[in-house]
Order: structure tokens, then sequence, then C-alpha cells
């Protein structure tokens, strides 16, 4: 899962990239989080794109959003600021909670996140502790994945489309 102004990524079914019948999948930017589809907001790409965390912190901070970036909203979390805390705990609770349907539909061995937001340690740590949390209620037990980030950051999905369009034409190292 590459995570920027939507959400990109690609599924891995038997070692070879999974395309779908449409070619769409991994496609993440459109997974409804919520029943109402008429409301562009209840799609996952809005709710964890790059713009939702600067949202959810200048609210808690009472600041206007295109006075703060992401790179403000993870040195107040370093901080300990509570505001930024709060942003970031409900930022990745979307990202848990899609992890956690997707390992319950797909079973995968790993989820690895990708884009520039990646390299930020307390991402992981808060998506890890939202996906702990979400397997505590769960009624069943479930498998969980391993959740990572990916070894190239930002680069991971251009790394990723050059590695399929070398294997497809023949390319290989």
């Amino acid at each position: 899962m590459v995570f920027g102004t939507g959400i990109g990524g690609a599924i891995v079914k038997d070692g070879e990239i999974h395309m779908g019948k449409h070619f769409a999948a991994g496609e993440f930017s459109f997974i409804l989080m919520d029943q109402e589809c008429d409301i562009e907001d209840n799609i996952w790409a809005r709710r964890n794109g790059s713009h939702r965390l600067t949202r959810l912190a200048s609210l808690a901070k009472e600041m206007k959003p295109e006075d703060i970036t992401g790179v403000d909203v993870f040195r107040w979390a370093e901080e300990g600021d509570a505001a930024a805390l709060w942003a970031l705990d409900k930022f990745t609770r979307d990202i848990a909670y899609v992890i956690m349907n997707l390992q319950i539909i797909y079973d995968p061995e790993r989820f690895a996140i990708g884009g520039g937001i990646s390299k930020q340690p307390l991402l992981l740590e808060y998506i890890l502790k939202n996906l702990h949390y979400y397997y505590s209620i769960y009624p069943c037990p479930i498998p969980h994945a391993e959740v990572t980030t990916c070894k190239y950051y930002n680069d991971s999905n251009l790394i990723g489309a050059l590695g399929y369009y070398l294997s497809r034409f023949g390319l290989k190292e």
C-alpha cells in the first residue's frame, strides 16, 4: 500500500502481481469506508490520502490546514503533543481498519506500507497499535499478517512499476 494523494498498491498472488479481471487490482483509493456511498469523504483516499493527517491536526490544534505540513505533525507527535498524537491515532485507525478487513478477505502473509509518510516510525507504530486493538475486540480469532514498511519507502511504487514492466517484457536481470 502506497500512501500519497491517494492510496495505490499491488496485490501479489503466488509470487505474481495480481491484475484483476479489469486490470484494477490494488487501487485501494476507492475502498468504501462507510455505507454512505454518495459522500466523497467515505472513500479510503479521502480518509488516508496525504492531506487528511494535516487536516486532522489542524482541527485538533485550531490552526489553518494550509499552515501545517506532515513534517510538522510528526515533529509535534515525536515531542508528545496531544493534538498531533490524537490526529495520528485517528488517521492510522482507518488504515488498521482496512488492513484487518483485507486480512480477513485475502489472508496475505504481509502488508507493506510505502509512500513518503512511511519513513516516519510513528506511522507504523500507530498502525500496529490500532490493528492490535481491532484484533483484540474482534469476535473470532483471525491470522495476523506482518505489517511493515516498504524497503524503498516513497520510491516503492516506481520501483514496483519498473520491475513489473521489465518482467512483463522479458527484460529480467
